[in-house]
């Protein structure tokens, strides 16, 4: 009975001073965010790894050295409450270990937000035992200054994870977004969040964090400039552009920027009506009458005598041409599935999108949305991405 408590008692001083676990989460955290570098902001990955840089260098070594001295110390034979050398090793330990504690092991600043749903629900994976280690190690180690029991640990312990579990059940997890221009970006944000709200619109669609981003950088004044920001379509310049441009305004007056601000700066510019285009050639002529029909992509290709990735292909062609809306073939439930994640992607190619979203979608569904986001101005794919290209 003596033996089990003194090895249990060696544990859960090993776990208090152990920092190996929190290496090993940021290192999978990491290779997450190198693996979708598209929707995290390009100096994450370089602020993951210094934090594991400066654990492995300025905590791991300590901690392992002071673990030997541990168990050198306590001895089987003497009380761990009043064994008075380990005690006061214990409270010199804590001491040394909290500042650092409290500077390489918190979070926020390596925790972004992302329009797209499935990136943050892997980031929030992350995220939640990243903040209970912290939360619990900050508590412990606290504690830990005045000495050291069992007992309190425990207690403490327990304390500071129902704490943290309490917290994500009713709050969402802070996470933040890096700009050079703060401020701007929090206005923005905020304005955007409480306009969707009040719209009962999901926060991407009154406009992504990407576009946020480049707004702050780029200072757009007038709606020709704004009109030239990454994902600012027709649409949102004719409902948001003056609240837009009016916020930016007031940014760079406020902070005293050198920036003039033309007297038609509210004027839209004049951009060519969208008609619906006709569908180049009968074939997709053919193809849009008989799916106005009724017909499914399996009766048109076998009526046809095509197979049915070619139907499919004509029906992404007339969703470009503005004959058809991919909401007239797929469920608005995948509609802005794959919306979240090409609204937050750096690039718009098939494969990548499907690595994300899995069997949930098929690559002629990308297609149809794809084709549907670029007609209405909301993504701007770079010259050789995908979507008609491939017809």
């Amino acid at each position: 009975l003596k033996r089990a408590k003194h090895d249990y008692e060696l544990e859960l001083l090993h776990e208090q001073f152990d920092f190996e676990v929190f290496v090993r989460i940021l290192k999978g955290y990491n290779r997450f965010a190198n693996e979708n570098s598209a929707s995290f902001d390009k100096d994450i990955p370089e602020k993951i790894d210094q934090k594991i840089r400066r654990i492995s260098e300025e905590l791991l070594p300590v901690s392992q050295r002071f673990m030997q001295q541990i168990k050198q110390l306590h001895s089987i034979d003497t009380e761990l409450a009043s064994n008075a050398v380990l005690q006061e090793r214990l409270q010199k330990a804590a001491a040394y270990f909290l500042p650092l504690v409290r500077e390489i092991l918190e979070t926020e600043s390596i925790l972004v937000e992302t329009d797209n749903k499935q990136i943050n629900k892997r980031i929030n994976g992350y995220a939640e035992p990243l903040k209970e280690i912290f939360a619990v190690k900050l508590a412990t180690l606290e504690a830990c200054e005045k000495g050291f029991s069992i007992d309190k640990y425990l207690k403490i312990r327990n304390q500071a994870i129902l704490g943290k579990a309490g917290k994500t059940k009713t709050e969402r997890p802070k996470i933040t977004v890096d700009t050079s221009r703060g401020s701007l970006t929090n206005i923005l944000k905020r304005w955007r969040n409480e306009t969707a709200e009040e719209a009962g619109l999901d926060y991407y669609r009154v406009i992504t964090l990407k576009s946020i981003a480049e707004i702050a950088e780029k200072l757009p004044v007038s709606m020709l400039e704004l009109k030239a920001i990454d994902g600012i379509g027709r649409a949102k310049l004719k409902a948001y552009g003056e609240e837009i441009i009016e916020m930016v305004v007031d940014y760079i007056s406020r902070e005293n920027i050198d920036k003039s601000v033309p007297a038609d700066a509210m004027e839209i510019p004049k951009m060519p009506p969208r008609k619906p285009k006709e569908a180049k050639g009968a074939s997709f002529l053919k193809t849009l009458a008989l799916f106005r029909e009724g017909k499914s992509v399996a009766e048109i290709a076998a009526l046809r005598g095509f197979v049915e990735s070619t139907i499919e292909s004509h029906l992404a062609r007339l969703i470009s041409d503005n004959s058809l809306n991919a909401a007239d073939i797929i469920s608005q439930d995948k509609i802005d599935l794959i919306t979240e994640y090409f609204t937050e992607a750096d690039d718009y190619k098939f494969g990548p999108a499907k690595e994300v979203l899995g069997d949930e979608v098929s690559f002629s569904e990308l297609r149809y949305v794809l084709n549907e986001l670029k007609r209405e101005g909301l993504v701007i794919p770079e010259h050789g991405d995908a979507g008609d290209s491939n017809y």
